[in-house]
This record gives C-alpha cells, structure tokens and sequence, in this order.
C-alpha cells in the first residue's frame, strides 16, 4: 500500500513543468465469514468497484488481486487466490490519483514525462510514463460494452465485465501503436471514431486470441483476422481527417501515412 507519493510532469528537457495534487487510497475493510480463494465477503463495498485493484493483507502476507464482479458485498476475483484468507483480513484498494493544471496551448508537444516516486511497504519506488500535452484528447475507440456486443451478437456468449474491459483495452493498445508506428499522434485526429472498422476488426482478432472464433482452426483463424485488423487500421490512417500541424484544425490536403499494404505469405 503506498504511504506516501509524488507525481511530476517533466519537459522533454527534463525539468519539472508541473508537480501534481497526488491522492493516496483510504478505502479499506476486512473480509468476512464465506470468503474463498475466488470471492471476497466483505464487511462493506462502500468505495470499491469493479475493475480496482486491491490488496489482501492475510497473516502477514499481502495478495494483489483486481475485482471482476461485485454481488452485493462479495467481491468476485478476476484469478484465484492460493488460499482462502483468514477472516477479518485486510482488504484495501491500492489506486492512486492525481491532477495536474492544465499547460497552455504554448506547451502543446510530445516528448513529455509523467515521473511518479512513492513509497510502499518501506520501500520507495519511481514509474515513468509518456506523455503529451495536447489540444483535445484521443479518445479510445473500443468500450467493453462494445465487446460484449460482439460477444452476444456474432457468438452467441457472454463473458465478464472485467474479460471485456481488458479485451478493449488490447485493441485500443493496438490501434494507438498502429498510429504511432507511422509517426502520427493519435490525439491530431479529428475523431477516434473513424478507426470504427479497425475497432470491430479488432475486437475479433483479440477475441479469437481469448479462444474465442468461428471455424475449427484457431491458427488460421487467428491469421486472416490479424491481417482483417492490420487491412483496416491501414485505410484507415490514409483517409482520416489529420491536424498535421498540431494547431487545432484540420488543414484542407493532408499528406497521408503513405502507401500501407498488407502481404500475405503461406507457407
């Protein structure tokens, strides 16, 4: 559990262009009688929510864990613990959050670095990630809700909330890496929406890697719908709308990604 944190934004020149308001976790309870290795029963569920992560605190030791489900005041576990905790084990979530003020559209740039420092268990401990300051923000253009969709609409099958949060989140990863790759920024689009294609060729290429396809052959079912995925992201980073200048609108000719094509060998 962190005990204490620092978050700073730094310039690509490395220095500090903004220190952030950081708020530490305070939700916590303790298990109850009924708890197993996949279900958490807890005392309350006031301050938790489906997706946290949380940690378990059980005769000393400390188990990391993340809530698929909630039922009331059990909390259902994405993966098993190796043992049923004792009741009355301490069950706290561990996100962190924090703000930082808004940088002028003078600060508008890539290269920037969001620099965290904390403490956690005695130790103090430092995470860095990219970072932008940017006009308007990218927004991801796959929801669960949306594989879920998929789900019950082409398979006829229902999974969790957490199985279809984190399948978007592998196909939002792979439509932001797509666009990196030709030296684009995702935020520069004039809407995310335009990967809607790429967003539902997507949802079945991660879902087929989940086990979940149509046909007998999962290899191959897996290669035509990498290649589905791959065909659609390419048309769609040659069309889109782009503000190639990063200032706030979109220019009337846009030079385009170039030539994206995709090859298909067997052998």
């Amino acid at each position: 559990m962190p005990t204490a944190a620092t978050l700073e934004l730094r310039k690509p020149d490395g220095t500090v262009a903004a220190t952030a308001v950081v708020s530490l976790p305070t939700v916590s309870t303790t298990t109850a009688a009924g708890t197993t290795a996949t279900a958490l029963v807890l005392t309350s569920a006031v301050g938790f929510a489906v997706g946290a992560p949380i940690a378990i605190t059980s005769d000393g030791v400390v188990y990391c864990a993340r809530i698929a489900r909630l039922d009331g005041t059990t909390a259902y576990l994405e993966d098993a613990l190796p043992l049923a905790v004792d009741n009355g084990s301490t069950v706290a979530r561990t996100t962190m959050s924090a703000s930082i003020a808004a940088q002028g559209v003078s600060a508008i740039g890539a290269g920037y670095q969001l620099a965290w420092s904390y403490s956690a268990g005695g130790q103090t401990r430092q995470a860095a990630y990219q970072a932008a300051v940017v006009r308007w923000p990218w927004s991801s253009p796959v929801s669960g809700a949306e594989v879920r969709s998929v789900l019950a609409n082409t398979f006829q099958e229902r999974k969790s909330e957490a199985f279809c949060d984190r399948v978007a989140a592998i196909v939002n990863d792979r439509i932001r890496a797509a666009i990196f790759r030709t030296g684009r920024r995702p935020w520069l689009y004039l809407s995310p929406y335009v990967f809607d294609e790429a967003a539902r060729q997507g949802i079945r290429y991660a879902l087929a890697e989940e086990g979940v396809y149509q046909g007998g052959d999962a290899i191959a079912a897996i290669r035509e719908l990498r290649f589905a995925f791959d065909d659609a992201v390419a048309q769609a980073l040659t069309a889109a709308a782009y503000d190639s200048t990063a200032n706030g609108t979109v220019e009337p000719v846009q030079p385009n990604a170039g030539g994206l094509y995709t090859l298909q060998a067997v052998r």
